[in-house]
């Protein structure tokens, strides 16, 4: 990956998730932009929805 990333965006979409019980869970992206504008995934979370 390249080390410098002028540009990064983060973004959530929420997710019906089932494990024994359906409920919304959050799943959260972080995307760096790198200088030559190449799109990188840097990471995906599954968040706890705030509770």
């Amino acid at each position: 990956m390249d080390p410098l990333y002028p540009v990064i965006f983060v973004d959530a979409i929420v997710v019906k998730v089932r494990d024994g019980q359906v409920r919304n869970t959050p799943f959260y992206v972080v995307m760096g932009v790198t200088t030559n504008g190449e799109r990188e995934i840097l990471g995906i979370w599954a968040g706890d929805g705030g509770r």
